[in-house]
């Protein structure tokens, strides 16, 4: 084999290395937006108590909603449990405390450190999460400096995902 020539394994670990960086970019992401959402759904909530206008182009009011809800907690069920059955509750904690021993199998990962993953690869992930190839090129640019900003994710560095029973 020549070495410019993939192997079918290089191919999907450069395909793996690449969806690790853009899982990284895209949860970021998500969390960064989950926590502004909050703080303009908490900004609203206190315009709306304050009698704000709401505007004719949308809908935002607060309403209760009866919800059933655990009359307690894991714990304090299996506290009560002990309480009423002392001998079994025993049995109960004996059984809880119990660890289990396994030995899991982890894929470890990465690219070797003269070697780059290039655009192709980060389109062919884009493609395959259904961004068509138009979108996914324009895309990549900017995944890719959000991606170096974040400094969350070098191409060369070891990562493991545990492999599935």
């Amino acid at each position: 084999m020549s070495g410019y020539e993939r192997t079918e394994v290089e191919n999907h670990v450069r395909y793996i290395v690449a969806s690790d960086i853009l899982q990284k970019v895209f949860s970021s992401l998500v969390s960064k937006e989950k926590r502004r959402r909050g703080k303009r759904v908490s900004l609203v909530v206190e315009l709306l108590r304050q009698k704000a206008e709401v505007g004719d182009r949308v809908i935002a009011y607060t309403e209760e909603r009866p919800e059933d809800r655990k009359a307690r907690t894991l714990r304090g069920a299996i506290d009560e449990f002990k309480l009423i059955h002392p001998r079994l509750g025993k049995e109960l904690e004996e059984l809880i405390q119990q660890t289990r021993r396994e030995q899991n199998e982890y894929l470890v990962f990465a690219l070797e450190p003269d070697y780059k993953l290039g655009e192709e690869d980060y389109i062919g992930v884009l493609r395959d999460l259904g961004f068509n190839t138009r979108r996914a090129m324009a895309l990549y640019p900017h995944i890719l400096e959000i991606s170096e900003k974040l400094k969350k994710a070098s191409e060369q560095k070891e990562r493991s995902i545990l492999i599935p029973r």
